[in-house]
C-alpha cells in the first residue's frame, strides 16, 4: 500500500504484570524503537491517564515504587512503526 493511503494507528497493551500480578514491583524504564515520529506513553496499576509522549529509554518516576501492573499506548501515522519495546523492573523486597 502506497504511504500516503496508509492510516494513523492506535495501539494499547493491556495490563502488563511480568506473570506476577499479586507482586509489588519496581518499575525502572521503558525502551522501545521504531521509526518515524512514534508516540509512546505509559500508565500505572490500571490508571487511565497515560504520562505524556516519552523519550527511549524513559526513566520511570521513583515515586511509582510499589506498582503491580504497567500498561503502554503507542501511536502514530501510516509511515510510523513500533519495532520492539522492553520493560526494566525487579520485584518489591518484603
Amino acid at each position: 500500500q502506497h504511504a500516503t493511503n496508509k492510516r494513523a494507528w492506535r495501539w494499547d497493551s493491556g495490563n502488563i504484570s511480568m506473570g506476577e500480578p499479586s507482586y509489588e514491583k519496581f518499575m525502572h524504564r521503558v525502551y522501545y524503537s521504531g521509526s518515524g515520529s512514534t508516540s509512546v506513553s505509559y500508565s500505572l496499576d490500571k490508571g487511565s491517564s497515560y504520562t505524556g509522549p516519552i523519550t527511549s529509554p524513559a526513566l520511570v518516576p521513583q515515586g511509582t515504587s510499589g506498582s503491580k501492573s504497567i500498561k503502554i499506548k503507542a501511536t502514530g501515522t501510516g509511515t510510523d512503526s513500533l519495532d520492539n519495546l522492553g520493560i526494566t523492573y525487579r520485584r518489591k523486597a518484603k
